[in-house]
């Protein structure tokens, strides 16, 4: 007797050679049964991204072609560290669930992820950068991602356990200019990010953000983001360097374009190739870029 375990591993992979051979314009029906599809696969020639999939060892994939992203087209991919879809449009239900080496998602393109555990178990994902994503579902989305440090979007909606398990993420990005992104608990953020932190949001809802239901409990970490490293939706493909240091002084390399410094003591003197730049603003014009403090 199948098992209810077999039958969903079943609809996962039927949902996965969809996506692939739909990636290679190979004409598919939501009618089409299992021993359809393996003979459509059988007839795909030289495609590395299908044969990683079906043997386990599917490392990275790219694809200009691909809008969207059907349940579990990527699930339990464990060996895959690096995914380039730049034109999806639509992610789908445990998308990417239990990829375990998965450390990035980038998508600039607007579009919508929707369904319940998306990311959920991506223990090595740092950052989810998806800043004209809305997300109508946030239920387990980024469940047990411990590595997980900063989410950018568009609009998520907070539900069942989001983030539980995300014991490194300290920067959410909110970039929605209509309204405020409500949350019915702070309880449904990490506890780590309600002790250190911080909400950048557009500048014309920061005091609406700072006054409202459950965000009013970490107002002083609300922080406009006009004018912060993030305000450009294309700031990760820029150069930047970050550093951690434990002193008040630091010298600062002589070709640093973009700099965001986190310490455990207020940096009082900063130098570059020799000389002492004053202040924030100082340092700001000599960069041509913006400064984030974050103090301990």
């Amino acid at each position: 007797m199948t098992s209810i375990w077999e039958i969903e591993s079943l609809v996962r992979l039927k949902d996965k050679l969809k996506n692939i051979l739909i990636d290679r314009r190979v004409d598919v029906s939501d009618d089409d049964n299992m021993s359809t599809l393996v003979n459509k696969v059988n007839d795909v020639r030289d495609n590395v991204e299908l044969e990683g999939l079906l043997t386990g060892n599917l490392t990275e994939f790219k694809s200009e072609s691909l809008t969207e992203l059907r349940s579990y087209a990527f699930c339990s991919c464990s060996k895959l560290t690096k995914i380039d879809i730049p034109n999806c449009t639509n992610i789908a239900t445990q998308c990417f669930s239990s990829d375990l080496n998965l450390e990035k998602i980038e998508i600039l393109k607007s579009g919508s992820m929707n369904g319940t555990s998306t990311f959920y178990n991506c223990t090595m994902l740092k950052k989810v950068i998806l800043p004209l994503f809305v997300s109508s579902s946030a239920s387990s989305t980024f469940q047990n991602c411990g590595k997980l440090e900063l989410i950018d979007i568009n609009t998520i909606t907070l539900s069942f356990q989001p983030f539980s398990g995300c014991n490194n993420l300290k920067t959410l990005i909110y970039r929605r200019t209509s309204g405020v992104n409500s949350i019915s608990s702070i309880s449904l953020l990490p506890s780590i990010f309600q002790k250190y932190g911080y909400l950048y949001v557009p500048e014309s809802l920061l005091e609406s953000y700072k006054k409202a239901t459950n965000w009013v409990t970490i107002a002083d970490r609300i922080i406009k983001l006009e004018g912060t490293i993030y305000e450009d939706i294309y700031w990760s493909n820029k150069d930047m360097m970050f550093i951690s240091v434990d002193s008040i002084e630091y010298e600062i390399p002589k070709d640093t374009t973009v700099l965001q410094y986190k310490n455990t003591y207020r940096i009082e003197h900063l130098y570059s190739d020799g000389t002492e730049l004053a202040d924030d603003k100082l340092l700001h014009n000599y960069l041509n870029t913006t400064i984030t403090t974050e103090v301990k």
